[in-house]
């Protein structure tokens, strides 16, 4: 029973005071590794089996009466970005442009009707070249919007292949949105598709996360708690058992000595004198 409990003993310290920590270090390390802050203002847009003359990607969404306008935003948010950065030119979209007027199916140009979209900045070839980047365009939008918020404000959107005059040379038809950790937002179109890219977790996701880490907070400190606990109560269990030992030792100490000290006192006189009595009998007898 004594190493039972010991082996108990050693088993809870281990997995409540070594095993859990260790563990919990682990789990916090990875969680930090899988951070990844990304611009949520900010999407890349990159474009695939596009028509030829694609200068950049507008993207458009049905109108919310709050957040569009009839007019165009007046100046155009397009820009070409040269190697130095030092000298970015704006493309000649004017608000009759084709972009502009665009309305079929209720979809209009983010860009041209709200202001929610600060600029697109467009990075040719030669600028990827000197800087090592392999970015078409990039979609900025004003604070406080973000791409997440754009999606759950119009859950669809569609892509304009825009050409430098902003007349329009395609658009996708089909939509689909995944989320992907540690990954830049992005808006991309391959030919008739387009897909957004959100960073981050998915909502069924994030809500599960967070449902475990609840349970995580609560379960835990329990488990550190009853593992305290019952190192208390093996401890006092030991403690009660060599107390009780050492008291059964006295005792059988106490009890040898009293059997010791009997047989070392000398044999009363009158016991004496009966036993020779009754051997001097035994001897009569016998003769």
């Amino acid at each position: 029973m004594k190493k039972f409990s010991v082996i108990l003993e050693a088993l809870f310290f281990w997995t409540f005071f070594i095993i859990l920590p260790i563990l919990i270090l682990i789990q916090t390390l990875f969680a930090a590794h899988q951070h990844y802050d990304a611009d949520p203002r900010t999407a890349i847009l990159a474009w695939e089996h596009a028509p030829e003359q694609t200068a950049y990607l507008d993207i458009l969404a049905i109108p919310d009466p709050d957040d569009f306008y009839a007019e165009t935003s007046g100046q155009p948010p397009c820009w070409y970005v040269s190697p130095e950065r030092n000298s970015e030119k704006s493309l000649p979209i004017s608000s009759g442009s084709e972009i502009a007027q665009y309305q079929q199916e209720d979809y209009q140009s983010l860009s041209q009707h709200t202001d929610s979209v600060s600029q697109i900045l467009i990075y040719d070839s030669e600028y990827n070249q000197t800087t090592g980047w392999e970015i078409q365009a990039m979609l900025y939008l004003n604070a406080p919007d973000t791409i997440e918020q754009l999606f759950q404000n119009y859950q669809t959107f569609k892509a304009a292949y825009v050409d430098e005059n902003g007349h329009i040379l395609d658009i996708t038809d089909s939509f689909t949105v995944i989320y992907e950790e540690r990954q830049e937002n992005a808006f991309l179109a391959d030919g008739k598709n387009l897909t957004l890219r959100i960073s981050g977790i998915a909502p069924e996701k994030a809500e599960q996360r967070k449902l475990w880490t609840k349970i995580r907070s609560i379960a835990l400190p329990s488990l550190l708690f009853v593992g305290f606990v019952y190192m208390l109560l093996l401890a006092a269990q030991k403690r009660k058992t060599d107390e009780e030992y050492q008291q059964q030792k006295l005792e059988f100490e106490q009890i040898r000595k009293e059997r010791a000290a009997k047989k070392s006192e000398p044999e009363p006189a009158e016991e004496s004198d009966i036993k020779k009595q009754k051997k001097s009998k035994k001897e009569k007898a016998k003769k």
